[in-house]
């Protein structure tokens, strides 16, 4: 029996996806992991992958056709299978069939006209598959250049001229990657192009970052609090922590930025309208705590997520954000991983930032921005003067859906499990 390859979930909001290109024609035959398609959604792009090896049996959405969640979209299994005899059932009416088949038999014009039919629509079946999988343009002296339909609308849009552009897809088919990646020479004048509102002038990664940030910039009420964090007794016993537990802490297990994230996770299950998204004019509230940890990697600004990160303990937590950071960094982390957080967590400290006013990462309501620890002087109950570390923190939520007191009393009590450290080890 035939498996199915589904459109995959990016995100809680994601209701579609888009197919930005096929990698492999129907006949391919393919190993388990294989990356067989390109999707998007409104924010993400993601590689849909082979779920077992055999043979792509059918191809069920064209490139450029946008398919709920869930759905199929191609079909892996054995050579020969059929699988509309299989899967169509609902597209099937018995009755329908055995009267139209009683008819045919009686009426050899109309047979012979059912046959045309069937014909007619096999041609633009195999039209479409071609005019998907190979999209072409002529090329100098009489070539013809192989390239998506994505690449093919980006390239117009940064006025690039495709004969200029390596192909790295099958048969030397241009991608959408093969655009992004395109240096022109200096003396390539481009073409002038309808740009995106946000973004003009940028290409890749910055100009979907551009994109994003102007978005939440424009649909949102943004508003930041900062206030700091006096983690003295926190840093006492993570140090504490690390010379008693005989054995090396490597993996971020109890990191400054796991600790914070923590106390973060324990603030929003006290005061869970924090933990939310507005999507569509709609806000939705949640009791899963998907905590997005944003990281800094040469191709830009990613925020991976921690899945029910709730249920997580402060070792798993650090654990995970140090994956999550590594995995970013080196391109090997996947895709489901990049899409679906309620809140999120900015850390700039290691630069020397105090405070900061971080963008929220919509549709999500509010993020906390980490700065860094400094060491400060003051006055003890004896009037002596004693050095604190104070830990500088910021929260950008939207007022459109929170007001400014409950936000204060949702860093109010961040605050508190941070000065109130072996909480976090509950």
């Amino acid at each position: 029996m035939a498996t199915e390859v589904r459109m995959p979930t990016l995100g809680l909001t994601m209701k579609e996806g888009l197919i930005d290109e096929w990698l492999v024609e129907e006949g391919d035959e393919v190993s388990e992991g294989d990356v067989l398609a390109v999707i998007s959604s409104e924010k993400l792009t993601a590689d849909v992958e082979a779920p077992e090896d055999g043979t792509v049996i059918k191809i069920t959405a064209d490139v450029g056709d946008e398919v709920p969640v869930k759905e199929a979209i191609a079909y892996v299994g054995e050579p020969g299978e059929d699988v509309e005899e299989e899967t169509d059932d609902e597209e099937r009416d018995d009755e329908t069939s055995q009267a139209g088949s009683a008819d045919q038999a009686g009426d050899p014009d109309q047979a012979e006209a059912s046959d045309k039919e069937v014909d007619q629509e096999a041609s633009q079946k195999a039209s479409r598959k071609e005019a998907s999988a190979s999209q072409s343009s002529p090329g100098s002296g009489g070539d013809r250049i192989f390239i998506t339909p994505v690449a093919r609308k980006l390239a117009q849009e940064e006025g690039y001229d495709i004969a200029q552009i390596n192909g790295t897809g099958a048969n030397g088919r241009i991608t959408r990657r093969d655009v992004e990646a395109y240096q022109p020479a200096r003396e390539e004048v481009r073409t002038p192009a309808a740009q995106a509102e946000y973004g003009q002038g940028l290409e890749g990664m910055r100009k979907t970052i551009a994109s994003r940030m102007m978005t939440s910039l424009n649909t949102t009420a943004q508003v930041s609090l900062h206030t700091k964090a006096d983690v003295t007794e926190l840093l006492a016993m993570r140090q504490d922590v690390k010379d008693k537990i005989g054995r090396s802490l490597d993996k971020g297990e109890i990191s400054l930025l796991s600790l914070v994230a923590k106390a973060t996770i324990l603030a929003l299950k006290d005061h869970p309208e924090m933990n939310g998204l507005y999507f569509d004019g709609e806000y939705t509230q949640y009791d899963e705590i998907h905590l997005g940890i944003a990281v800094d990697a040469e191709e830009g600004l990613s925020v991976p997520v921690i899945k029910d990160a709730q249920t997580l303990s402060l070792s798993a937590i650090g654990e995970r954000t140090r994956y999550l950071s590594e995995g970013v960094r080196k391109g090997s982390l996947p895709g489901d991983l990049y899409g679906g957080s309620t809140f999120s967590i900015s850390n700039i400290g290691s630069e020397g930032i105090d405070f900061f006013t971080p963008i929220i990462n919509t549709p999500e309501i509010g993020i906390l921005g980490v700065g860094t620890v400094r060491e400060e002087l003051q006055f003890n109950e004896d009037r002596d003067v004693v050095e604190h570390s104070q830990l500088g923190l910021s929260l950008t939520f939207d007022h459109q859906i929170v007001d400014g007191a409950p936000a204060a009393r949702f860093l109010a009590s961040l605050v508190s499990y941070l000065e109130n450290p072996y909480e976090l080890l509950l």
